[in-house]
């Protein structure tokens, strides 16, 4: 019985050691800002709240999240393990209604938690009113924001963490740390671009599984795709 106890105490401290290395790692550092190469008056960008404007969400049986509304079923399948899709409302600046993008976010093999890559990949099928249709493919670094705000909601006595933490999620799948756009119908069809997606939260419930966020995406239009005449002034007016 000795032995065992002597076991399980070992194997806690051994836990714990390796998340306050995870936690306090001085190699790992917040995702870097970098700047889009399109002009402002070719681009476009979307604002949506993960609460208000979440119109359908679903996740793993066992994932942080609740589904959203409660009754849809959760992503049970072997293959779809680690996967989230979402359906979200997307605004302008004024919060005024523009159309609405389904994202998928899956774990990436990439992921090394001791360089502070928790890395995810991510999908936006993106549709604006009146203006047309755009696929953004982005790789996101979620460690910034298991840092700052999952580990200390798990850390708190009653699982929540309330504060401020704002930054950057997507780090390529290009070189230069941002995500690759193709367009699709409309005025976007032909064009491509690069994009980036931004987050600041405001609160998050490990026990209800809820998070109060507000984020945004913003799409750069750098030139037409092979073979097409497309391109130039892009707004989402």
């Amino acid at each position: 019985m000795k032995y065992v106890l002597s076991l399980l105490a070992g194997l806690i401290l051994g836990a714990t050691l390796v998340l306050l290395v995870l936690y306090y790692n001085p190699l790992t550092r917040d995702n870097p800002r970098v700047p889009l190469t399109g002009a402002p008056d070719a681009s476009v960008e979307v604002f949506y709240g993960t609460a208000a404007d979440t119109v359908a969400r679903t996740g793993p049986a066992e994932g942080v999240f609740t589904t959203v509304p409660t009754s849809l079923e959760a992503l049970w399948e072997p293959a779809l393990a680690g996967t989230e899709a979402r359906v979200l409302a997307l605004r302008d600046v004024d919060g005024r209604p523009l159309g609405f993008g389904v994202r998928f976010a899956a774990l990436h093999s990439g992921t090394r938690p001791l360089n502070g890559d928790l890395l995810a990949a991510s999908v936006w099928n993106i549709h604006l009113a009146g203006r047309g249709s755009l696929f953004v493919d982005g790789l996101d670094n979620l460690w910034p924001l298991a840092r700052h705000v999952l580990v200390p909601a798990w850390r708190a006595d009653d699982g929540t963490w309330q504060g401020r933490f704002a930054g950057d999620l997507t780090v390529g799948p290009r070189p230069s740390h941002v995500a690759v756009m193709t367009g699709g119908a409309g005025v976007f069809a032909g064009t491509r671009g690069e994009a980036r997606e931004s987050l600041a939260v405001q609160s998050f419930s490990l026990r209800e599984g809820r998070v109060q966020a507000d984020g945004s995406l913003l799409v750069a239009i750098i030139g037409s795709t092979e073979g097409s005449t497309a391109g130039g002034r892009v707004s989402p007016e």
